[in-house]
């Protein structure tokens, strides 16, 4: 091991040489770290110890050689950082081919250099037991410790030399060389690695939260360029993130958005650095997504990071689809419940009104008679009032039979109590009961029956109630002069209709589901003049329900509206099969 000493350039040539080594191991020891993720730790292991191994041996095979014929080697210091990093078993494998090749070079001192390198594999993987038993990873302390005991402990080989002179000479001439050399070499060198381990580490951090976040994470040039975009895109919009990386933020935006997300982007600046906004996305499939997105300018230099590259954006951007899905169903809620509210409030006032008027009647002509303003009991007159009395009556009746019949429909508990129902003689009768509010109304009557839709199965009452309310409906909202006509008859598929078609104001198409509505009523002229509940066609409909029917309304504002009633096939009674029977 000792020569004549060589010229400068030489120890400077291999110095370079053994610099370029320790710069590919940092290469080599960086990628490993990086994919990492591709092998289970003992293969990391196994190949960190490989790569160690590999550059042991490329150190002994272009040694140093220093003043006064000293020739030195990095062996110790790659087995010391190798046991270090990787642990026993990444020790143990670079081992291997260390002691191949200096087994197969030979010589009086292989003895020595075999203990070298077992010695330092050793102390390497006890200061890695030492930092895991702790819980925590190889730090510089670590690097300290092993420099300082693979620099002392590791002359003990020295000893194993062949004489006692060679062994001596060696510790006098070499011993404190080699301690400065091995650990200098090791702290140098690991402090290399370390930093590039925690920068990898560090970034596999960012890498895995960026990846597994269910946020977008995008970053992008001041003018939208996309540079970065996270996995994430993929479950949200549908599209790989290399579809989006290069094109622009405002891609896949919802052409309506557009003109806010850009007024966002050039509202960045150093003094207001961060904006948030929400709009609409399109997914790969087409659809559209709302996104709620936070934008960030990350400046050219920054006093408190390692960037110092140009402007960037950094936007996250978060579904929030089913979060407007649900402020978009409140919204409706809320405006159905302020609809309702509404409702119920004119339903209030309009009863108040109608119970009034009857009651008024009922209280003043009963109030006649008390004080038999008019004569004696026994007058004519009083008969007339106690019709009027009457009639009050029957009408408060058929206002509170209103509100209980929905009540107790609204409450499931209306059974229908079915028999055979002349459907023909329903109608005549209910003409006939609507003839007086018509004459007075100047509304004349018209019945165009099919005499063929005569029989249903159903509930007389009820059924009466119906074509009563559609009649008395239709003739309320008919100007003087104008008619309403009810007309029956059968479908091809042997289902029963009954229409009633009045040439009235007529409603407008958004009204129509109001009307049907209990207590909906809608502001025209004819309403002002014409209260009411709100309870006829609500009521109407509910009843026809019952009886597994349908009502439908058609109408155009100024020509009049049609109310349909529908009785399914099944509701219609056969009078050929009931007379055949008969």
């Amino acid at each position: 091991m000792l020569v004549n000493s060589p010229p400068l350039h030489d120890i400077m040539i291999e110095l370079a040489q053994h610099t370029g080594l320790f710069a590919l191991l940092v290469l080599a020891f960086s990628h490993i770290i990086h994919a990492s993720h591709l092998y289970r730790s003992r293969w990391r292991s196994v190949l960190m110890g490989t790569v160690f191994g590999i550059f042991s041996v490329a150190c002994m095979m272009i040694p140093i050689t220093v003043g006064g014929g000293l020739i030195l080697d990095g062996r110790n210091v790659m087995m010391a950082l190798s046991g270090l990093l990787g642990g026993p078993v990444s020790a143990a494998v670079s081992a291997v081919p260390a002691l191949a090749y200096r087994i197969s070079i030979g010589g009086p001192a292989v003895l020595a250099g075999c203990g070298s390198i077992l010695l330092s594999a050793v102390l390497g993987s006890l200061v890695w037991w030492q930092a895991s038993r702790s819980g925590r990873r190889s730090c510089f302390r670590d690097l300290v410790l092993l420099g300082a005991l693979a620099g002392g402990l590791g002359q003990l080989p020295i000893f194993l030399l062949p004489t006692r002179e060679i062994a001596w000479h060696f510790v006098t001439v070499a011993a404190l060389p080699l301690a400065l050399s091995t650990a200098g070499g090791i702290i140098l060198l690991g402090s290399l690695l370390l930093i590039e381990l925690r920068r990898l580490v560090e970034e596999d951090k960012l890498r895995l939260l960026a990846g597994h976040t269910t946020d977008i994470i995008v970053r992008s040039t001041l003018s939208g360029r996309q540079l970065y975009v996270s996995p994430a895109c993929r479950e949200i919009l549908g599209f790989d993130a290399d579809e989006l990386v290069g094109t622009s933020l405002t891609a896949v935006i919802h052409p309506d958005d557009m003109t806010t997300v850009q007024d966002v982007m050039r509202s960045l600046t150093p003094e207001h650095p961060r904006q948030m906004f929400t709009c609409r996305s399109r997914r790969a499939d087409g659809s559209y997504v709302w996104l709620e997105v936070t934008l960030r300018l990350v400046p050219a230099t920054s006093s408190n990071t390692l960037y110092n590259g140009p402007a960037e954006i950094v936007s996250v951007a978060r579904d929030i689809s089913k979060r407007k899905a649900v402020e978009a169903q409140l919204a409706a809620a809320k405006a159905q419940a302020e609809a309702a509210s509404r409702a119920k409030s004119g339903f209030l006032a309009n009863m108040s009104h109608e119970l009034r008027t009857p009651l008024n009647a009922i209280i003043g002509f009963a109030e006649l008679i008390r004080t038999e303003t008019m004569g004696p009991v026994g007058n004519r007159t009083y008969c007339d009032y106690a019709k009027d009395i009457h009639d009050s009556g029957h009408h408060l009746l058929s206002l509170i039979n209103d509100v209980l019949d929905l009540s107790k429909i609204e409450a499931d508990r209306m059974v229908l109590d079915e028999e055979t129902v002349d459907l023909n003689t329903v109608v005549a009768t209910c003409i006939r009961m609507s003839r007086t509010q018509a004459t007075r109304g100047g509304v004349s009557l018209v019945a165009d029956i099919d005499p063929s839709a005569t029989l249903v199965r159903g509930e007389q009452r009820r059924l009466m109630q119906v074509v009563l309310n559609l009649i008395s409906n239709a003739v309320k909202y008919t100007r003087q002069g104008g008619s309403v006509t009810i007309a029956t008859r059968m479908n091809a598929d042997g289902a029963l209709e009954l229409s009633v078609r009045d040439t009235g104001c007529g409603i407008a198409e958004r009204d129509l589901a109001v009307v049907m509505q209990p207590f909906g009523q809608i502001d025209n002229p004819y309403n002002r003049i014409n209260q009411g509940t709100g309870l006829g066609l609500p009521l109407a409909r509910r009843l026809v329900e019952l009886h597994d029917g349908v009502l439908l309304l058609e109408s155009k504002v100024g020509v009049g509206t049609t109310a349909t009633v529908k009785l399914p096939a099944d509701r219609v009674i056969d009078t050929v099969a009931l007379g055949s029977i008969a």
